[in-house]
């Protein structure tokens, strides 16, 4: 279903006389946005001839989705045929759902709505409360939400993120950015390690990548308000904490430990070693760790060189600062200095059981989720009277 001419050439060639069997897709689903070359005209010659000159078997039943799923689409089809602007742009191709089968159309977890907001600020708390009941009721459930460009993509993942909600993306920033904010709060642990609300940061950021994900908010508000180098609590219960709550106590005691005495730039490594569990989250934390780890030592190196010329030295405690600021920096960007290759970057890999999905509209054909949210519609997006469509 490609639409380019070249592909409907070596087709035609592979049919006609060859009398082979070729399967096709409809041009109402033919990609045409994403390549140079496609041209819809030469499929539909093709399906023409083959109406005319052969043996032509419509496939029309579909099981991958819910029958009211089906009926909206079929009933944008039809609005669109009769549209006198767009005349001929569709094929009059109608889908059913299966009759029959061993697996029947999929039953819709809400119903199919759509609303009007009056901003794209009430559009985004809206839809955002939304889906965090979805998430509750329904935590295997797979969720995306498809828009329309990578900006609109990079605003709803750090919007979800913000919920603590588990959020996938295909973009690299958005999938490290995470790991980022864990290190950083990490280093402001390390600065002030009786600021209970860094250790409460840290526990939520670490549940929203699929660590500490058996810990409730009731263990981490405890977690969070015990002093990190007390040795036992006020009621003598040393083991009051989960076991995953524990070792990242322990974990985080000894690295308090160490601070004294080590660079930032290291404690970056320690700490991606130390709190990632998973084995590609601890690597793609080591990288990140790496990347930032040099951009560190680049900015030491030209502060160490305006102290000489000033001739003040800065404490250790000052370069932590410094670390924080400029880590912060990059946070606050959502874009990172230095990047991993593509080939150490497995996105799938990271993505977390039950995250919701966010991506453009194109990157999501032939996925299928269980809720979809489509936000950042507007009328410009239709070609003409879209009060006119039966939702």
């Amino acid at each position: 279903q490609d639409s380019s001419t070249l592909l409907q050439h070596l087709i035609t060639l592979l049919s006609g006389e060859a009398g082979n069997l070729v399967r096709t897709g409809d041009t109402n689903q033919s990609i045409t946005t994403t390549f140079s070359t496609a041209d819809t005209a030469v499929f539909r010659s093709f399906i023409d001839r083959c109406h005319h000159h052969g043996r032509v078997v419509a496939m029309t039943q579909s099981g991958r989705c819910a029958k009211p799923v089906i009926q909206v689409a079929n009933n944008f089809i039809t609005s669109m045929l009769n549209d006198p602007l767009l005349h001929g742009a569709f094929q009059a191709t109608l889908m059913e759902a299966t009759q029959s089968g061993p697996v029947a159309n999929p039953e819709l977890l809400e119903p199919i709505t759509a609303k009007i907001y009056e901003s794209e600020s009430d559009e985004l708390q809206q839809t955002l409360a939304h889906i965090k009941r979805l998430h509750h009721q329904h935590p295997d459930a797979s969720m995306a939400v498809l828009l329309r460009n990578n900006h609109a993509v990079k605003r709803w993942a750090e919007a979800l993120q913000q919920e603590t909600l588990p959020v996938w993306t295909s973009m690299e920033d958005q999938l490290l950015m995470p790991l980022v904010k864990v290190m950083v709060t990490g280093l402001k642990i390390m600065q002030q390690p009786n600021q209970p609300q860094h250790l409460g940061q840290l526990c939520r950021l670490l549940r929203t990548l699929g660590i500490l994900t058996p810990c409730s908010d009731t263990d981490i508000a405890a977690f969070e308000h015990t002093p990190l180098l007390e040795a036992t609590l006020p009621d003598q219960r040393p083991y009051l904490f989960s076991r995953q709550l524990v070792q990242l106590r322990y974990h985080l005691a000894t690295l308090l430990a160490l601070s004294d005495h080590t660079p930032p730039d290291r404690l970056l490594v320690y700490l991606a070693q130390w709190l990632f569990e998973d084995d590609t989250l601890q690597g793609l934390g080591l990288l990140c760790a790496q990347s930032l780890q040099g951009m560190l030592r680049v900015n030491a190196r030209s502060q160490q060189q305006q102290q000489q010329r000033s001739g003040y030295t800065a404490p250790l405690q000052d370069g932590l600062d410094a670390a924080i600021t400029q880590l912060n920096r990059y946070v606050q960007q959502g874009r990172l200095p230095l990047k991993p290759s593509p080939a150490q970057v497995d996105p799938d890999a990271l993505k977390p059981k039950g995250a919701i999905e966010v991506m453009t509209l194109h990157k999501s054909k032939g996925q299928e989720f269980d809720v979809v949210f489509v936000p950042g519609i507007t009328e410009s997006w239709f070609p003409s009277e879209p009060g006119k469509m039966d939702w």
